[in-house]
């Protein structure tokens, strides 16, 4: 009798959470990312690289219906799942690698003491405001990890991954609807955040483009004044003085005997902007508090060396890579590889 109370006790908790965390969305659309059957299954390991599951063309448009007018759209997985140690706390990650700077990862925590087979619901994930012109409408590559405690053993398998797109009427049509016009949303704040944050990766990817053609020019006068007065090694933190700066010998080797204009470096280079989030979960380490320097939540770090799928490799060496902040009211190149 304890047992079954305990149990119906779990089925009322998750019920309400799923209750709770679902009211006024609905459940638009779905596609199957991953199947397979008990013996076809993704093989994880804790704590160790991300695993590859494979690629899609438009996984967060293709097969889905667009959000209907005045309503928002967010995103989580459906997933069977299992791994060899209940007795530890294990998470499953599942991540979109996308052409921007724009990771979407969904996390599913499988709940302790559990053994054997399960099947869940990961968190959620929104595009910006979830509005239709915000959803990533290109392609990705699909990745899987699970993660347990540092120093612990645990293997894990996943049979099934689901996407699933959930709509819900927005605040602001609500409003609309309510009074036949429209009103100041009451979240006007976050709106105001999420178009500044916009215009923030705008122009870094403006500036950042800006450094390359410096480079594709050999203007090193204008390069020089594009860098911080103390610019950084990437890799140790350590300070590098404009007197005494390394880097512009380097890049002028990525056109070495070769002719570069935008236009052709365009044609065949699809450079990216990577946010701290995801930089910091690559590198860790750029965050250890014994570092010299580190990276601050607003700087980006510029991959310039990203070739197309069709491209052709016209740059000599992969040193278009450097991190860039608006310090001093201007935008600086703060940190280059060693």
């Amino acid at each position: 009798m304890k047992f079954l109370n305990i149990c119906l006790l779990f089925f009322v908790l998750l019920n309400t959470a799923y209750t709770d965390e679902t009211e006024d969305w609905r459940l638009v659309d779905k596609k199957i990312v991953y199947s397979s059957d008990n013996s076809n299954y993704i093989n994880l390991s804790a704590n160790s690289q991300w695993v590859k599951i494979g690629s899609m063309n438009e996984p967060f448009v293709e097969d889905f219906p667009p959000p209907a007018e005045g309503y928002v759209r967010k995103w989580r997985i459906f997933s069977k799942y299992s791994d060899s140690d209940p007795s530890i706390k294990t998470s499953f990650q599942i991540k979109f690698m996308t052409s921007t700077f724009k990771r979407p990862t969904f996390t599913f925590t499988r709940p302790l003491g559990f053994n054997g087979d399960l099947e869940g619901f990961s968190d959620w994930f929104q595009f910006e405001d979830g509005s239709k012109s915000r959803i990533y409408d290109g392609d990705a590559a699909i990745y899987a990890r699970i993660i347990s405690p540092p120093t612990t053993i645990n293997k894990g398998k996943i049979y099934r991954i689901e996407l699933q797109a959930w709509d819900k009427l927005s605040e602001e049509a609500k409003i609309k609807s309510a009074s036949g016009r429209a009103l100041p949303s009451v979240d006007i704040s976050n709106k105001l955040k999420s178009d500044n944050a916009i215009k923030t990766v705008e122009q870094a990817n403006d500036f950042a483009l800006q450094v390359m053609a410096t480079i594709f020019n050999k203007d090193e006068k204008e390069f020089t004044e594009l860098i911080s007065d103390k610019c950084y090694s990437l890799e140790y933190g350590t300070v590098y003085y404009k007197d005494n700066f390394p880097l512009y010998e380097n890049l002028k080797e990525i056109t070495k005997d070769t002719y570069i204009t935008m236009a052709s470096y365009k044609d065949n280079y699809k450079p990216q902007l990577i946010s701290y989030d995801e930089y910091i979960e690559l590198f860790p380490h750029w965050i250890d508090k014994n570092r010299e320097w580190r990276p601050s939540k607003n700087d980006f770090l510029f991959l310039g060396n990203m070739m197309k799928k069709s491209g052709e490799r016209v740059l000599k060496t992969q040193m278009a890579v450097f991190m860039i902040g608006f310090d001093n009211g201007k935008w600086q190149i703060k940190a280059i590889p060693e």
